[in-house]
């Protein structure tokens, strides 16, 4: 009964995988999307911890299901509570003092990797408040990256170092802004950092996002090239966060989730 418990959920989660990298917003693709995240939730929040994933794999005899699924909805909104608790002490953390200012937290459903790119898959959608466009950061206070995809109760994250994400980064300590590419592998490239600027190994890339009023770290430069007479250094960061140890993240909204509504088909 397990293995085939087991089993149907591993085809669940490849059928949710698929739906997420290969169908996107196609048709009706993202209707049935929305319905796998939405029953998958459960299941993919507990993959991400082993503690859990043993409970929710273990086998349930029709004498005590009800009491373990009174149990699981209180977990779930402990959990809620927990979240909610976060976003306070997290406003405090970042210097967010305008309550014009949403906070919203979402727990991660997957950590996923899409042609050559790392994306996260959150629980909170349109519904939530969330926009195409606004910003991310991690548990510790760490630049994530971006929402790039939105459902009703689900979104996207693209992480900030995936090749083509373009940022205006200011370099600490020397309090210098500039631009940082994503190439890949977790590193961004930090341009137009001129040939006589002291930038060096250990120094920080960040980001003054909306709203906030202290910078958000992002990367921390691991490698400075730089060539005899040449106008601009090569300036390698490598990113601060790990997406893929993530289990939940905060959402900052964009300058232009001010002027639109969430939508989502």
């Amino acid at each position: 009964m397990t293995r085939t418990r087991t089993f149907i959920q591993f085809v669940f989660l490849l059928a949710l995988i698929a739906a997420i990298i290969f169908f996107g917003k196609k048709g009706g693709a993202e209707k049935a999307q929305e319905l796998l995240v939405k029953v998958g939730a459960p299941f993919m929040r507990a993959s991400r911890n082993a503690g859990e994933y043993i409970h929710f794999l273990s086998p349930r005899t029709n004498e005590g299901s009800a009491g373990n699924d009174t149990q699981e909805l209180r977990m779930l909104r402990m959990e809620r509570d927990q979240l909610r608790e976060e976003n306070e002490n997290f406003r405090a953390l970042l210097d967010i003092t305008d309550k014009k200012i949403p906070l919203k937290g979402a727990r991660v459903l997957l950590f996923l990797r899409d042609f050559g790119g790392e994306f996260l898959l959150i629980d909170a959608g349109a519904q939530n408040g969330i926009n195409m466009g606004d910003n991310v950061v991690d548990e510790k206070g760490f630049y994530v990256g971006t929402i790039v995809e939105l459902g009703r109760t689900s979104a996207k994250i693209r992480i900030a170092s995936n090749t083509g994400e373009t940022h205006n980064v200011v370099l600490f300590p020397l309090n210098t802004h500039t631009i940082a590419k994503g190439i890949g592998g977790r590193t961004l490239k930090v341009e137009l950092v001129g040939g006589d600027m002291p930038v060096r190994e250990g120094d920080f890339v960040a980001l003054f996002l909306h709203g906030t009023s202290r910078p958000i770290f992002a990367a921390e430069v691991r490698n400075v090239k730089k060539e005899v007479g040449a106008a601009f250094q090569d300036v390698y960061a490598l990113l601060l966060s790990h997406p893929e140890d993530a289990k939940e993240v905060f959402i900052l909204p964009s300058p232009e989730s001010f002027l639109t509504k969430p939508s989502a088909q």
